[in-house]
């Protein structure tokens, strides 16, 4: 989601959905390939060291929801995903055309993964608070049933492989060192 200052909408800010990776310059094949996955749909933007994609059309983002309302996240990123659904929805409603619909999306907006800064913050504040917002969540599954692939996707995505050594000195004094190859 993005909210940024408007010249032009009636209470001069505008907000809208946007589903967004990024990753390294190193795996930008890997956003192509997601690209394609998605029947060619977003857009993908490159700085030196870092590779962006992102899909912002009402019509294109329906895609994303579509795969991800089949294929259910399995970790918190399903609060996200259904926070964003749920502002996704707002603004297919227009309610974010008004002061009271906008704020009420925006706290929404504020409640992803990533919170608004202080500074826009400040600045919506001449519109007035943002209300509490109440999300309803499904629990998430203690145990939930992972397939394979899921796995080699998330620690793709979560994890990495590492290499470190540890000194440390046992009951005796006598300092060891230990060589682990090890999963973050």
């Amino acid at each position: 989601m993005f909210i940024t200052k408007s010249n032009t909408g009636k209470i001069g800010f505008t907000v809208g959905p946007c589903f967004n990776i990024t990753l390294h310059i190193r795996d930008l094949d890997t956003l192509r390939a997601i690209q394609v996955f998605f029947n060619g749909i977003g857009k993908i933007t490159t700085t030196d060291k870092f590779a962006s994609y992102r899909v912002r059309s009402r019509t294109e983002l329906q895609i994303i929801i579509d795969h991800f309302t089949n294929y259910p996240l399995k970790t918190s990123k399903l609060n996200q995903f259904f926070t964003f659904v749920r502002i996704y929805n707002l603004i297919g409603e227009k309610v974010h055309i008004n002061v009271t619909g906008f704020l009420g999306i925006a706290a929404l907006v504020n409640k992803l993964n990533h919170p608004l800064s202080d500074k826009l913050l400040t600045e919506l504040s001449v519109l007035g608070s943002l209300p509490d917002v109440k999300l309803e969540h499904p629990v998430l599954s203690n145990n939930p049933k992972l397939d394979p692939s899921w796995v080699s996707g998330f620690i793709a995505g979560e994890g990495s492989f590492t290499y470190f050594a540890r000194t440390r000195t046992n009951k005796l004094g006598i300092t060891l060192k230990d060589y682990t190859l090890s999963m973050e």
